[in-house]
């Protein structure tokens, strides 16, 4: 599922429109941003999951057909790992 999908199928599941489900949408996973990469560093939705930052160290690698080095930058990206429980949530808006 992408971003579209997901604001499609929060506004068909309740009564916002889609403008409205685009809005939350990009609110929720903003603040969710912001806040992983500089706050706290973690977001954690008990029941469902465990957002964080993950810190890639740069280095260099063989790239392409000609087998030229390629440097690579240290980078942060956003991870999600989902609770065990995550099921709760399934039963709950599904079952």
């Amino acid at each position: 599922m992408n971003k579209t999908q997901l604001q499609k199928a929060l506004a068909h599941k309740s009564i916002l429109s889609m403008r409205q489900a685009q809005m939350i949408t990009d609110i929720f996973l903003g603040i969710i941003s912001s806040e992983v990469i500089s706050g706290s560093g973690e977001v954690e939705i008990p029941g469902f999951g465990r957002f964080y930052k993950k810190h890639f160290k740069g280095g260099t690698t063989l790239k392409g057909f000609d087998g030229k080095e390629h440097v690579t930058k240290p980078y942060d990206r956003v991870m999600f790992k989902p609770s065990k429980g995550i099921d709760y949530f399934n039963e709950k808006f599904n079952g």
